[in-house]
């Protein structure tokens, strides 16, 4: 009687096994794998918009380029200003 009555809790912690607890099982680690998934996501989209010290020297070099070319024009519009100014002040004292 004790051997069957063994048995018998033995098939009841089987079943309740394999119709309870196996399935939470799997639903936890399908539900790690989907969080697990998403991170991986997170961490390329972050990869992919990181800013590097490569990125940033080239972004220095193109604005400092910039400020260059936009000086220089501006030195040249001086520079025809203060000959035109000379111009007007020269022609005034030769009247």
């Amino acid at each position: 009687m004790t051997t069957q009555r063994n048995n018998s809790v033995s098939d009841l912690y089987k079943t309740v096994a394999m119709n309870v607890l196996l399935p939470l099982v799997m639903t936890g680690l399908v539900g790690v794998i989907g969080w697990i998934s998403k991170l991986e996501e997170r961490q390329y989209a972050l990869q992919r918009e990181a800013v590097t010290e490569q990125k940033l020297d080239v972004t220095k070099t193109r604005i400092v380029s910039y400020i260059d070319i936009r000086m220089k024009d501006l030195d040249n519009k001086m520079k025809l200003m203060i000959r035109q100014l000379e111009m007007l002040n020269y022609s005034k004292k030769g009247e």
